[in-house]
């Protein structure tokens, strides 16, 4: 299941148009079925060179900050994108593991799910994280001892 889509793969600055006599881009067909909420992990601030990105409602999303390589620096702040379906549910996962071996499948390793859910009227967002894996060996944990969630709920 798709969770994210490129919509518009063709912008004002690109002249990769399929018809050149109206100078418009191809139709992208995303699934009509479905609430799909924009997408935008910098608030406008870079990505007005880069595609538009949906996000499937019934999702979380988790970003980490810029790293130049794995495991460069220890993860404090994970910010998860929750985009509610119809039923105001979403889940979503985080998976990490020291990234140069096979440890992960003697158990070595972090998989965190997440889970978020309306209640009491609409009022209130029930959040849950569930943790499996036995961890990542010390001096080699990208993902901090103690991570901060920052949560973001994206509008209808």
């Amino acid at each position: 299941e798709d969770v994210l889509v490129i919509v518009d793969i063709y912008n004002n600055n690109n002249n990769n148009t399929t018809n050149v006599a109206t100078n418009t881009p191809p139709p992208i067909a995303i699934p009509k079925n479905v609430k799909w909420f924009n997408f935008d992990i910098d608030d406008g601030e870079c990505t007005k060179d880069l595609p538009q990105l949906k996000l499937r409602g019934g999702s979380i999303v988790p970003v980490i900050g810029l790293q130049q390589y794995v495991g460069q620096k220890p993860i404090t702040c994970v910010t998860l994108y929750i985009a509610l379906n119809e039923n105001g549910k979403a889940t979503g996962q985080l998976y990490d593991d020291r990234g140069d071996g096979y440890e992960y499948k003697s158990g070595e390793y972090i998989l965190f799910t997440f889970t978020a859910q309306l209640q009491n009227d609409d009022s209130q967002i029930f959040f849950n994280v569930n943790k499996e894996g036995n961890g990542i060996r010390a001096g080699c944990n990208s993902i901090g001892e103690r991570i901060f969630l920052n949560l973001k709920i994206l509008p209808d």
